[in-house]
Protein backbone atom coordinates (compact mmCIF):
# COMPACT_ATOMS: atom_id res chain seq x y z
CA UNK A 1 0.00 0.00 0.00
CA UNK A 2 1.10 3.16 -0.55
CA UNK A 3 1.43 5.97 1.77
CA UNK A 4 -2.16 7.63 2.34
CA UNK A 5 -3.14 10.82 4.49
CA UNK A 6 -4.44 9.52 7.63
CA UNK A 7 -6.84 12.37 7.80
CA UNK A 8 -7.63 11.59 4.07
CA UNK A 9 -9.14 8.08 5.11
CA UNK A 10 -9.78 9.11 8.51
CA UNK A 11 -10.20 12.86 9.05
CA UNK A 12 -13.89 13.33 9.16
CA UNK A 13 -14.07 10.99 11.75
CA UNK A 14 -12.29 12.64 14.54
CA UNK A 15 -13.16 15.32 17.34
CA UNK A 16 -11.45 18.86 16.08
CA UNK A 17 -9.54 18.85 19.50
CA UNK A 18 -7.40 16.07 17.94
CA UNK A 19 -7.10 16.39 14.07
CA UNK A 20 -4.33 18.72 14.34
CA UNK A 21 -2.07 15.96 16.04
CA UNK A 22 -2.62 13.84 12.79
CA UNK A 23 -1.87 16.82 9.80
CA UNK A 24 1.33 15.03 9.56
CA UNK A 25 0.39 11.72 9.76
CA UNK A 26 0.64 8.71 7.27
CA UNK A 27 -1.35 5.38 6.58
CA UNK A 28 1.91 2.70 6.10
CA UNK A 29 -0.92 -0.09 6.22
CA UNK A 30 -3.93 -1.30 6.86
CA UNK A 31 -5.97 -3.76 7.36
CA UNK A 32 -9.21 -4.67 8.11
CA UNK A 33 -11.40 -8.16 8.51
CA UNK A 34 -15.32 -7.34 7.97
CA UNK A 35 -16.21 -10.11 10.01
CA UNK A 36 -14.61 -9.39 13.44
CA UNK A 37 -15.23 -5.82 12.45
CA UNK A 38 -11.43 -4.66 13.31
CA UNK A 39 -9.17 -2.48 11.85
CA UNK A 40 -5.11 -2.75 12.21
CA UNK A 41 -2.56 -0.03 11.06
CA UNK A 42 0.79 1.63 11.26
CA UNK A 43 0.72 5.19 11.34
CA UNK A 44 3.81 7.36 10.55
CA UNK A 45 3.63 10.76 12.38
CA UNK A 46 6.03 13.72 11.19
CA UNK A 47 6.45 14.74 14.96
CA UNK A 48 5.60 12.72 18.72
CA UNK A 49 2.60 12.86 19.92
CA UNK A 50 1.21 12.07 23.00
CA UNK A 51 -0.32 8.69 23.48
CA UNK A 52 -3.39 9.69 25.14
CA UNK A 53 -4.29 11.97 21.90
CA UNK A 54 -3.81 8.55 19.96
CA UNK A 55 -5.81 6.60 22.38
CA UNK A 56 -8.81 9.14 22.42
CA UNK A 57 -8.51 8.86 18.31
CA UNK A 58 -8.61 5.03 18.01
CA UNK A 59 -11.95 5.29 20.69
CA UNK A 60 -13.52 7.86 18.59
CA UNK A 61 -12.48 5.68 15.10
CA UNK A 62 -13.70 2.62 17.26
CA UNK A 63 -17.10 4.43 18.39
CA UNK A 64 -17.55 6.03 15.00
CA UNK A 65 -16.83 3.42 12.92
CA UNK A 66 -18.99 0.35 14.90
CA UNK A 67 -16.05 -1.47 15.44
CA UNK A 68 -15.15 -3.91 17.92
CA UNK A 69 -11.28 -3.93 17.92
CA UNK A 70 -8.77 -1.59 16.29
CA UNK A 71 -5.18 -1.62 16.92
CA UNK A 72 -2.73 0.99 16.11
CA UNK A 73 0.90 0.75 15.80
CA UNK A 74 2.94 4.12 15.34
CA UNK A 75 6.19 5.86 14.54
CA UNK A 76 7.71 8.50 14.83
CA UNK A 77 10.92 10.49 13.05
CA UNK A 78 14.02 9.26 14.64
CA UNK A 79 15.40 12.01 15.42
CA UNK A 80 12.51 13.71 17.74
CA UNK A 81 13.06 11.15 20.17
CA UNK A 82 14.29 13.69 23.39
CA UNK A 83 13.72 14.90 26.61
CA UNK A 84 10.23 16.16 25.99
CA UNK A 85 9.18 13.12 24.63
CA UNK A 86 10.71 11.19 27.33
CA UNK A 87 8.76 13.33 29.65
CA UNK A 88 5.13 12.15 28.49
CA UNK A 89 6.57 8.83 28.19
CA UNK A 90 6.45 8.58 31.96
CA UNK A 91 2.94 8.53 31.87
CA UNK A 92 2.82 5.38 30.00
CA UNK A 93 5.51 3.76 32.39
CA UNK A 94 3.43 4.41 34.93
CA UNK A 95 0.07 3.11 33.09
CA UNK A 96 2.15 0.06 32.64
CA UNK A 97 3.75 -0.52 35.70
CA UNK A 98 1.56 0.93 38.43
CA UNK A 99 3.96 0.01 40.81
CA UNK A 100 6.75 2.24 39.68
CA UNK A 101 5.03 5.58 40.35
CA UNK A 102 6.64 5.59 44.02
CA UNK A 103 9.43 4.67 42.81
CA UNK A 104 9.74 7.37 39.81
CA UNK A 105 8.30 9.87 41.98
CA UNK A 106 10.92 12.42 42.20
CA UNK A 107 13.21 11.15 39.67
CA UNK A 108 15.87 13.00 37.53
CA UNK A 109 16.09 11.95 33.45
CA UNK A 110 18.76 13.20 31.24
CA UNK A 111 18.62 11.77 27.40
CA UNK A 112 22.13 11.84 26.01
CA UNK A 113 23.96 9.57 23.04
CA UNK A 114 20.63 7.35 22.86
CA UNK A 115 21.66 6.49 26.82
CA UNK A 116 18.44 7.58 29.48
CA UNK A 117 19.71 7.93 32.89
CA UNK A 118 17.03 8.20 35.18
CA UNK A 119 18.12 9.53 38.93
CA UNK A 120 16.01 8.27 41.79
CA UNK A 121 15.06 10.03 43.97
CA UNK A 122 14.62 7.20 46.20
CA UNK A 123 15.49 3.64 46.45
CA UNK A 124 14.06 0.48 44.13
CA UNK A 125 16.35 0.34 41.21
CA UNK A 126 16.59 -3.29 41.54
CA UNK A 127 12.78 -3.38 41.52
CA UNK A 128 12.40 -1.15 38.44
CA UNK A 129 14.90 -3.82 36.87
CA UNK A 130 12.94 -6.80 37.96
CA UNK A 131 9.44 -5.75 36.82
CA UNK A 132 11.15 -5.43 33.10
CA UNK A 133 10.52 -1.04 33.60
CA UNK A 134 14.28 -0.67 31.41
CA UNK A 135 13.18 -3.25 28.68
CA UNK A 136 9.87 -2.07 28.02
CA UNK A 137 11.04 1.59 28.05
CA UNK A 138 13.81 0.21 25.62
CA UNK A 139 11.38 -1.69 23.39
CA UNK A 140 8.86 0.65 23.36
CA UNK A 141 11.75 3.16 21.92
CA UNK A 142 12.87 0.89 19.73
CA UNK A 143 9.39 0.54 18.42
CA UNK A 144 8.07 3.79 18.13
CA UNK A 145 11.65 5.56 16.83
CA UNK A 146 13.66 2.86 15.21
CA UNK A 147 16.47 3.55 18.02
CA UNK A 148 17.97 1.55 20.18
CA UNK A 149 17.93 3.29 23.67
CA UNK A 150 20.06 2.14 26.90
CA UNK A 151 18.30 2.72 30.07
CA UNK A 152 19.96 2.65 33.38
CA UNK A 153 18.64 3.54 36.94
CA UNK A 154 20.87 5.30 39.43
CA UNK A 155 20.18 5.10 42.89
CA UNK A 156 22.29 6.01 45.65
CA UNK A 157 21.11 2.71 47.98
CA UNK A 158 19.70 -0.42 47.06
CA UNK A 159 15.98 -2.22 47.97
CA UNK A 160 18.35 -3.39 51.16
CA UNK A 161 18.62 -0.54 52.40
CA UNK A 162 14.45 0.14 51.86
CA UNK A 163 14.10 -3.16 53.89
CA UNK A 164 16.36 -2.19 56.87
CA UNK A 165 14.30 1.44 56.85
CA UNK A 166 10.97 -0.41 56.57
CA UNK A 167 11.79 -2.81 59.84
CA UNK A 168 12.98 0.22 61.57
CA UNK A 169 9.39 2.01 60.62
CA UNK A 170 7.99 -0.63 61.76
CA UNK A 171 9.65 -0.70 65.11
CA UNK A 172 8.84 2.62 65.74
CA UNK A 173 5.26 1.98 65.20
CA UNK A 174 4.78 -0.57 67.31
CA UNK A 175 6.56 1.27 70.05
CA UNK A 176 4.00 3.53 69.84
CA UNK A 177 1.08 1.00 69.95
CA UNK A 178 2.54 -0.56 73.22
Amino acid sequence: MKSTSFLSLFGSYLDNSILAYFGGATVESIRATLSDRRVEMVVSFDAPVDTSVIEKAKAELKRVMNLDRIEMDFTFPPESLDMNYIRMFINEIYDYFPASRSILDGAEYSFEDDKLTVRLASNGKDTLINLGCADFIRDTLDERFERLVRVEFVSEANDKDDVEKLIEYQKKENEKLI
